[in-house]
């Protein structure tokens, strides 16, 4: 989408987006490793009509908390949310080389039983 001019945008007032931050999440470092990626909402077309982002965003928070209590080695390592102006803007996790979506696209030859069986136990654990 390079030519943005024909766009009708929307002004989103950031409070209307990002959750207050409570102080008991984890913060992930002021500077991100280089190996982390970013998870951030879509603000772009259905996802910025999402009454309920804070929440959404709050409660995948919620998840990631408890998950880095009880990590398991099939679930990616959460390194915290970013938090800026008391807001959580983001929740940072280890990025990996090639994700399976990636693999199946690419159609990169694995072990589809071993990943199904790591899949099974990251549920299990859950």
């Amino acid at each position: 989408m390079d030519d943005v001019q024909g766009l009708d945008i929307i002004k989103i007032p950031s409070e209307d987006i990002w959750p207050l931050a409570n102080p008991e999440f984890t913060r992930a470092p002021d500077a991100l490793p280089p190996n982390a990626y970013l998870k951030r909402p879509c603000l772009f077309g259905a996802g910025c009509h999402n009454p309920h982002i804070q929440e959404t965003i709050l409660s995948k928070v919620e998840v990631c908390e408890v998950l880095k209590k009880h990590p398991h080695p099939n679930f990616a390592r959460y390194l915290g949310c970013v938090v800026k102006e008391g807001r959580v803007r983001g929740l940072a996790f280890t990025k990996y080389s090639v994700t399976l979506d990636q693999m199946l696209k690419e159609r990169t030859p694995f072990d589809k039983e071993r990943c199904l069986r790591g899949i099974e136990a990251g549920v299990y654990h859950m």
